[in-house]
C-alpha cells in the first residue's frame, strides 16, 4: 500500500485472511470470510437460485477502491452509516428486480442517488465510533502500534458528539476498578447517560485494556481534559503492585489480550486450561502499575519449552517504557531470576514492561507431524511455537 500498489495490497490482504484456517486453537482474531467461504456462498446461492449481492463489488464501485477502508467500515466487520446506506441500496435494488413491483430495472447507484442518506443521532453516532475503538483494541493484533487507529475513532466519536467524553471516562474508571464492571458506579452512570455502552462494547474483558486507556487519555488531554492524572490516580488507588508482590502474568496485567492462545483467552469448558502464561510471540508485554518513585524488583519464574530441560540458560531482554532495563536468565527447565528496575525508568501509574524472548531453535524434521497425529485422534495441538512459558512474573516495590 505504501508503494501505491493497490491491487498488490488487496491481494496481500486476502492472502492474510485466507491464512487464518485454524482459529479454534490458534489465536482469537477478527471474524473473517476466506476466499473458500465466499466461493461456497456464491456456489450455494446459484445452486438454490438465491439472489446474491456481492458487497465487495458494490463497495469497490462506490468508493473507486478495491479496499473500502474506514469510510465504509468502523472496524473489522461493522459498517459505518454510509456503508449501511450503500449496502442496503444494493439489496433494495435486487429486491425490486425480483419482486416485479416496478416495470423497469433500477441499478443501485441510481437508487442510491434518490435515497436520503441516513442521519443517526449524534449520540448514537458517537457511541458507534467509540465502539469501533473498543473493538479494534480487542480484536486487532497489529503489526505495529494500535494507537493511531484507536485515536482516529476516539477523535471521530468526540467530533460526532463531545459529550461522549463522559462515556470514555466511565470506561476508564470501570477498567481500573478491582471488581466486575457491572458492580461499578461508572457503569451505572454510563447506562443512564445518552451514551450507553452495551456488553458487546467490552465491559467483560479480563484485562486492563492498556492500549485503549492510553488512547483515551491522549485524545482527552489534547482537548483539555486532565485524564492522564485521573487515570494514574485511579490505577494507583486500586491496582498498584502490592507490598507482597503482584503477579503480572495474571491475565488482567497482560498488555495485549491477543498475545495469548485461543484457549487462554476464551475459558472454554471443553478445552484444557494451562497453569502457565504461554508466549506465542517473541515479545510479551505486561502492565506494571507503580508510583514511579521507588525501584521495582521483578522476579521471573519461566522456561523455554522448545529447547528442552538440558538446554543452557539464555537471556530475556527487559524493556520498560521502550527503554532497556536489563535482562533475566531463563533456560529449558524452570528457573527463577530477579532484576531491579530503577525508578528513573518508571512513571506514576501505567508502565509498559516488555520481555523479549530468545529465539527458539530450528525444529528438526516436520514440526507439524506431531500436531497432525494429535488432531487425528481428537486431542488439542499447538500449531505455533511457544517462545516461553511463565509460571509467575512478580513485581515488588
Amino acid at each position: 500500500a505504501g508503494l501505491g500498489d493497490a491491487e498488490g495490497s488487496r491481494a496481500d490482504l486476502l492472502a492474510e485472511v485466507d491464512a487464518a484456517q485454524y482459529a479454534t486453537l490458534a489465536f482469537l482474531d477478527a471474524p473473517r470470510a476466506t476466499t473458500l467461504a465466499r466461493e461456497l456462498l456464491r456456489e450455494a446461492a446459484a445452486r438454490h437460485r438465491f439472489a446474491a449481492v456481492d458487497l465487495r463489488e458494490v463497495f469497490a464501485r462506490h468508493t473507486g477502491s478495491a479496499v473500502p477502508g474506514r469510510r465504509l467500515f468502523l472496524d473489522y466487520c461493522h459498517l459505518t452509516a454510509e456503508g449501511m446506506w450503500v449496502a442496503m441500496a444494493a439489496v433494495a435494488a435486487e429486491v425490486l428486480r425480483l419482486s416485479g413491483m416496478t416495470d423497469r430495472e433500477e441499478a443501485w447507484p441510481s437508487l442510491l442517488a434518490r435515497l436520503p442518506a441516513p442521519a443517526p443521532a449524534p449520540e448514537a453516532d458517537a457511541v458507534a465510533k467509540l465502539g469501533a475503538a473498543v473493538h479494534s483494541a480487542h480484536r486487532l493484533l497489529a503489526g505495529g502500534p494500535k494507537r493511531p487507529i484507536l485515536e482516529h475513532w476516539l477523535e471521530a466519536a468526540l467530533e460526532a458528539s463531545p459529550g461522549v467524553a463522559a462515556a470514555m471516562l466511565d470506561l476508564l474508571a470501570a477498567r481500573c476498578a478491582p471488581c466486575p464492571a457491572v458492580l461499578t458506579a461508572a457503569q451505572q452512570r454510563n447506562l443512564a447517560s445518552p451514551y450507553p455502552l452495551a456488553l458487546q462494547h467490552g465491559w467483560r474483558w479480563d484485562h486492563l485494556d492498556a492500549d485503549l486507556l492510553e488512547a483515551i487519555v491522549a485524545v482527552l488531554e489534547r482537548r483539555g481534559t486532565p485524564a492522564r492524572e485521573r487515570l494514574a490516580q485511579a490505577l494507583l488507588a486500586q491496582r498498584a503492585i502490592r507490598p507482597e508482590g503482584t503477579d503480572l502474568a495474571d491475565p488482567f496485567y497482560q498488555w495485549e489480550p491477543l498475545e495469548r492462545f485461543f484457549p487462554e483467552v476464551m475459558d472454554l469448558a471443553d478445552l484444557e486450561r494451562r497453569a502457565t502464561y504461554r508466549a506465542p510471540w517473541p515479545v510479551s508485554s505486561f502492565c506494571l502499575i507503580c508510583d514511579g518513585e521507588r525501584a521495582v524488583e521483578l522476579e521471573l519464574t519461566a522456561r523455554l519449552p522448545e529447547r528442552g530441560e538440558s538446554a543452557a540458560a539464555s537471556l530475556a531482554r527487559v524493556d520498560v517504557n521502550g527503554r532497556a532495563a536489563g535482562a533475566l536468565r531463563v533456560g529449558g527447565g524452570w528457573t527463577t531470576d530477579r532484576l531491579g528496575v530503577p525508578a528513573e525508568l518508571l512513571t506514576p501509574g501505567l508502565n509498559r514492561l516488555e520481555l523479549r524472548w530468545p529465539e527458539p531453535p530450528t525444529a528438526a524434521g516436520d514440526p507439524l507431524a506431531a500436531a497432525v497425529e494429535r488432531l487425528e485422534v481428537g486431542v488439542a495441538a499447538d500449531l505455533h511455537p511457544v517462545f516461553a512459558e511463565v509460571w509467575s512474573l512478580i513485581a515488588r516495590a
